[in-house]
């Protein structure tokens, strides 16, 4: 009896271990599946079709079961992996789509979409190639983004005075040139032999010379740029073009334009053409193209107006010289004012540079003015009596506050630039004070001390401090940057010009370009008055802060001046 109790307790203390064996094993397993489970995802947490770096990473390379380092990365740098299942945690390693290399999952994190640099499919990669035999580190907007560290050979896209530009990880990165050797090697492409460089003439609704172009016309110009699959590039690429550290496929143009109205940006980008205007630049209006010989202080440009035909439009294509007679001028002069009438419209003229050609003086810019023609037309204002306007008289008046004689004209010039004061040539001021009339300089007084222009003769209003600046904006007419900044930098500038010179009773928009903030910051500072384009007279039915003007060309003839003042 008693063995048979002793025989239970054992059965009874196997079984127990069996069952503890059992539920051990079992719950073992379950804690085995349930630890993969939260491993596999906590790795899924971190994987993505586009991830970034979380911190400075490191690159791997898979060398049998192992992944040594082949390389880093750097923190907040994005780039896409290639597609995975997930379903082990073993799968710790992420491979780099479109590479040999992999990141380790911990080390990045998901995001939308990884911000790639794209390069331009009119880019033709030079003849040369660059490698290492060490390291080789990569650049981002100037910051080191990628280091790898093995032996590389890649072929060069483009280059500047400091970078070689290679695609790498389906990215345009920069390489230091002082890091790499660089050879050349044969080109696989053909590349442009010519850039043409083209500048369409002033806007008018009635045109019939070569010194403007309708609306009509310029779509004509257009239409067959876009048909013969041309594309236009920028100053830049247009610059690296000409010093060899860009190639471009065949059918570039390059349009420079500083008159731009936003009907023309707006034309222009309805074709899908960007345009530029030059400060590094000096073109010779001679209608021939450019070559990669050709040098940045007289580059020849195609002039775009009324009378160029679509067979000039054919040589343009082809970088060929074209000839374009003047037509016999047809136009009508209008008569003079009465000498006893008041003024109910008054027109304002906009000059900006000048020049003598007498003294060998060279002005490409299509706004230069030679100053014998300035002297013609400040000899017909003097013969006809006509009374030049202070800008506190031309204010007053379209104040409705004081009349003014039908002969009056509001001469303007902007910028403070080439032959306008003191300093730089001083071709205006002895003009006007020998003339005995006035002027208003619209300065750009961050640029230029007011004390280079001193004249009784002129006075001195704002061009913005340092808000002529182009390029800066995206789709804003000119990329003008006082559109896009925000309202406290304009009124920042608009102050520092008022202390400069002093008035707050006038102002002119760079490029002409202006919105409803900027008009609402001229106004809580205190202008009375801004100026844009527009080549028509002013009135005192025009709003105060949008008065038009008509811009003085270097092509300006005589009898286009007595039309505008008439």
């Amino acid at each position: 009896m008693r063995k048979l109790k002793k025989g239970v307790k054992v059965c009874l203390f196997f079984l127990f271990f069996l069952l503890f064996g059992v539920i051990s094993y079992f719950g073992y397993q379950y804690y085995l599946k349930e630890k993969e489970f939260k491993q596999v995802e906590e790795i899924r947490l971190h994987y993505a079709s586009s991830v970034m770096v979380r911190n400075d990473a490191k690159i791997y390379q898979s060398l049998d079961s192992s992944y040594p380092i082949i390389g880093n990365l750097a923190k907040d740098y994005s780039f896409d992996l290639e597609e995975i299942e997930i379903s082990k945690s073993n799968q710790t390693y992420f491979k780099i789509k479109d590479s040999s290399y992999y990141v380790f999952y911990e080390d990045v994190t998901p995001i939308d979409k990884s911000e790639r640099k794209t390069i331009p499919d009119y880019y033709v990669p030079l003849s040369k190639e660059i490698s290492t035999l060490g390291d080789m580190n990569f650049f981002q907007d100037g910051e080191e983004v990628l280091t790898i560290l093995q032996p590389l050979t890649l072929s060069v896209l483009y280059a500047d005075e400091i970078f070689y530009y290679v695609s790498y990880f389906e990215d345009i990165f920069g390489v230091k040139k002082d890091e790499v050797e660089a050879s050349e090697k044969e080109p696989l492409e053909e590349e442009a032999s010519f850039v043409s460089v083209i500048s369409f003439a002033e806007e008018k609704s009635d045109c019939k010379s070569n010194s403007c172009i309708t609306v009509e016309k310029e779509k004509e110009f257009l239409k067959v740029l876009s048909d013969q699959k041309k594309y236009t590039i920028s100053e830049m690429e247009y610059i690296s073009w000409l010093n060899g550290t860009l190639r471009l496929k065949p059918g570039a143009i390059y349009i420079e334009q500083k008159d731009s109205s936003e009907q023309r940006v707006s034309l222009f980008q309805e074709y899908g053409f960007l345009f530029g205007s030059s400060e590094l630049l000096k073109f010779v209006d001679n209608n021939q193209t450019t070559k990669k010989d050709t040098k940045i202080d007289s580059i020849n440009r195609y002039v775009i107006h009324q009378n160029t035909t679509e067979e000039h439009m054919k040589k343009i294509m082809n970088g060929e010289t074209i000839v374009i007679e003047n037509p016999k001028s047809t136009t009508v002069i209008k008569g003079l004012p009465d000498i006893n009438a008041k003024a109910t419209h008054i027109a304002v003229l906009n000059y900006h540079f000048f020049y003598n050609s007498e003294a060998q003086e060279v002005c490409n810019e299509g706004n230069c003015l030679d100053v014998k023609n300035f002297r013609e037309q400040l000899e017909y204002l003097k013969k006809n009596q006509y009374k030049t306007l202070t800008m506190e008289e031309y204010r007053a008046w379209i104040y409705g506050e004081i009349e003014l004689p039908a002969r009056s004209v509001l001469l303007t010039i902007d910028d403070g630039a080439m032959g306008t004061g003191k300093h730089n040539g001083n071709k205006l001021i002895p003009l006007l004070e020998e003339y005995q009339m006035h002027a208003t300089l619209f300065l750009i007084s961050g640029w230029w001390s007011v004390d280079n222009y001193q004249s009784e003769y002129l006075d001195i209003e704002s061009h913005t401090y340092d808000m002529h600046q182009e390029r800066v904006c995206s789709n804003q007419p000119r990329g003008a940057k006082m559109l896009c900044s925000s309202k406290e930098e304009v009124l920042q500038d608009l102050r520092l010009s008022i202390e400069r010179t002093g008035s707050s009773t006038a102002f002119c928009f760079p490029f002409y370009a202006y919105n409803d903030l900027a008009i609402q910051s001229l106004k809580e500072v205190g202008f009375k008055l801004a100026f844009i384009g527009g080549s028509y007279k002013s009135s005192r039915g025009n709003d105060k802060y949008k008065i038009p003007r008509y811009p003085i060309h270097k092509t300006t003839s005589l009898e286009q001046f007595m039309n505008m003042i008439h």
